[in-house]
């Protein structure tokens, strides 16, 4: 029994050695194949590097052109480059001026009402200023009139002191009559005739009732 165990593990490992020998070879021509497919793609990236490389001399070439034309209108691109920048300063401008006037027409309605408060306030004003000056007018006018009355009545006063005046002189003057001529009675026939006024109660009376009058 213990010889039929050794045969079979020899035997299982001669199979495991005929099995990795040949996954061994298969691997092999697997890299093999590998070997010749990464030749081939040198080849062709070879080829492809020629190509890349002719490429290449005809865009240096090219851009050397490009250069020499690109400076030659280095000129020209400034100054459209400046044309830029004040076509891009307008725009931004007008950008501006155009949100300042959108602005503006969100706030016209608020202005306008504004203002036709403050008109309205303004009317009342005027209105007030017109009453107060429609009362002031009438007290001015009043006052006028008091002033021409009071004139009046001061003139009216002058020309009642002025007669009373008159009238207390000739009171004086009659008084100062009468009482020469009482003293020329009581002295008849001391003094001369000549020497006074003599009155009598009637020429007395019409004489004050005259100096009353005036």
């Amino acid at each position: 029994s213990n010889q039929k165990g050794e045969e079979k593990r020899e035997k299982k490992s001669h199979n495991e050695i005929q099995e990795a020998i040949a996954s061994a070879r298969k691997e092999l021509e697997e890299i093999k194949l590998n070997i010749e497919k990464v030749t081939s793609e040198v080849s062709y990236l070879k080829v492809a590097a020629t190509s890349l490389r002719s490429e290449l001399e005809q865009e240096k070439a090219s851009l050397a052109s490009i250069r020499q034309r690109e400076g030659m209108a280095s000129v020209t691109v400034a100054s459209i480059e400046a044309e830029l920048n004040k076509i891009n300063s307008d725009i931004t401008f007008v950008h501006t001026k155009e949100k300042e006037g959108k602005e503006t027409i969100l706030e016209l309605p608020k202005k306008l009402k504004e203002a036709d408060e403050e008109a309205n306030k303004a009317n009342l004003l005027a209105q007030e200023a017109r009453e107060v000056l429609r009362r002031v007018t009438e007290e001015a006018e009043r006052a006028k009139a008091g002033a021409i009355t009071m004139n009046s009545r001061l003139l009216a006063a002058q020309k009642e002191i002025e007669a009373a005046r008159a009238s207390e002189r000739l009171a004086i003057q009659a008084i100062k009559a009468l009482q020469e001529s009482e003293s020329a009675r009581s002295n008849s026939n001391e003094a001369d005739p000549s020497n006074g006024v003599i009155l009598s109660v009637e020429e007395y009376y019409h004489l004050t009732k005259q100096a009353h009058d005036a």
